[in-house]
């Protein structure tokens, strides 16, 4: 009986249930092994999966698991989402929202879009450990607009940011794509002047080994020989303009998120350095000046006469007391616990003193 029952359980929960969207991605360079669980029924989109996650036994042998777009939880059957659905009081991913601008909000730890996380606090100066944009919503500008929040948390905390390393086959191409942009967008902007790391670094957060080592990938950093009264071989950065100008023309046509720096709401946990990459302006500073002279005091401007009074310490035991004085010295009377008395209400209602432990 109880075989028949587990036999029709499994029956109901491969129940073929066709949602809105399909989410189909062409994944030719992913491991074709069977993935456990294969398809994630997410809100409206059904996902199939490119790797496998370690579920328990019970879910992992279920062909599709059914998960709460609010709050993630995630359930054997339609069923089972529906009564949790009728109790879930979630309609956003959990979190407190620190931007937010028109139509986007970013959570921090409506419908879940993808997430980035980084460490606290981290010797290695990462400023993301994973990040991931759910498949329905790839190709849309959000894992871009990821990438670009992460360096401006970095550009708060006032220290430039790189990636955990080494970065996955889908994380090199997502970086790559990005540094190339903004490496594109600073040469556009900046035609007439030389190339400057240290300034492209304070301007988008990125780490400036970053910047050489992509530099480097596109071939703009050659070595060139110095004249003979130098001496030597140096390095030297080639722009080829028109790829720079063709691939501007190119990212025109792809959807991007811009990014609104006065939208954060959000402070570094730990912030006793001064940051590099806020400009502060004269006046501030000059406030600050005059608030530093207000808490300082001239030690020439104290009058010679103040009358200062010094109160006598007071005394802790009888070593200090004079042995002539020790007699006349009244003391309060000293209130032991057991001259107190207590009142307590117990399980028959008496009242009087509380029962010895």
């Amino acid at each position: 009986m109880f075989k028949e029952a587990r036999e029709k359980a499994v029956a109901m929960t491969k129940v073929n249930i066709e949602p809105e969207f399909e989410i189909t991605q062409n994944v030719n360079n992913i491991n074709q092994q069977p993935r456990s669980p294969a398809q994630i029924e997410f809100g409206k989109y059904l996902i199939h999966t490119w790797y496998s996650s370690p579920f328990p036994q019970e879910y992992a042998r279920l062909g599709k698991l059914f998960l709460c777009e609010f709050c993630l939880k995630y359930t054997k059957s339609r069923i089972v989402l529906e009564r949790h659905l009728d109790k879930c009081n979630w309609r956003h991913p959990p979190g407190t929202e620190i931007y937010r601008n028109n139509d986007l909000s970013v959570f921090e730890g409506f419908h879940l879009v993808g997430y980035f996380s980084k460490e606290k606090h981290c010797q290695q100066k990462y400023n993301v450990s994973c990040i991931m944009t759910m498949p329905q919503y790839q190709k849309q500008g959000y894992g871009r607009f990821l990438i670009d929040f992460s360096y401006l948390l970095s550009k708060e905390e006032g220290q430039p940011g790189t990636p955990e390393k080494p970065l996955s086959d889908l994380g090199r191409v997502s970086y790559h794509a990005y540094w190339k942009s903004i490496i594109f967008e600073y040469l556009d902007n900046h035609r007439d002047r030389d190339f400057n790391i240290e300034e492209l670094s304070k301007n988008t957060g990125v780490h400036p080994q970053d910047i050489a080592e992509m530099m480097q990938l596109m071939g703009m950093i050659q070595p060139w020989k110095r004249d003979a009264d130098e001496g030597g071989c140096g390095l030297a950065v080639i722009v080829d303009w028109p790829l720079v100008d063709s691939y501007l023309e190119r990212i025109k046509t792809k959807p991007r998120i811009k990014i609104d720096p006065e939208a954060l709401r959000w402070t570094p946990l730990i912030s006793n350095y001064v940051n590099p990459f806020k400009i502060q302006s004269q006046d501030e500073a000059d406030d600050a000046d005059d608030e530093n002279d207000l808490n300082k005091i001239d030690v020439d401007d104290l009058d010679d006469d103040v009358d200062v009074k010094i109160r006598p310490k007071p005394i802790t035991s009888w070593d200090n007391f004079p042995s002539a004085s020790r007699d006349s010295v009244k003391l309060p009377p000293h209130k032991s616990a057991r001259s107190r008395r207590y009142r307590y209400s117990g399980r028959r209602g008496r009242v009087g003193r509380p029962p010895k432990k």
